[in-house]
């Protein structure tokens, strides 16, 4: 997919595991996902050993720092960027996201309790 989806929450898991056969589209194909998952699975699987994910298979990865920001760019050459995708960052840094909305929140969980108690539901809301 061109790296169209970024990376969301759990692309990883098929590389990790080595079932990219079964990802499909998720996570692209081609030639290189065999080593691409030999990185990415050598990474974890030094990471649980050791706490540190470096290994044979990939260049120096340092720790992450404000000041280098070194992200691995895990691929079947893999690559330690520094500030990778600085630009779009410091494009976002002044982007102020309105605060939640906790009334909206209260206002749903009393419309679902209703509606639940209408059902004969118990509903018990946890937290204050």
């Amino acid at each position: 997919m061109g790296g169209v989806l970024g990376a969301p929450h759990a692309v990883d898991f098929p590389i990790v595991f080595g079932t990219m056969d079964a990802a499909g589209a998720t996570i692209g194909a081609g030639e290189s996902d065999p080593a691409k998952a030999l990185n990415m699975m050598s990474a974890f699987a030094a990471s649980a050993r050791t706490g540190n994910p470096n290994t044979d298979r990939l260049p120096a990865w340092a720790p992450y720092d404000a000041e280098t920001r070194t992200s691995m760019l895990i691929n079947a050459t893999p690559t330690a960027a520094r500030d990778w995708r600085g630009a779009a960052r410091e494009a976002l840094a002044d982007l102020r996201i309105a605060p939640f909305n906790r009334a909206a929140l209260y206002g749903y969980e009393a419309q679902e309790a209703r509606a639940k108690s209408r059902m004969g539901y118990a509903f018990w809301r946890i937290g204050a």
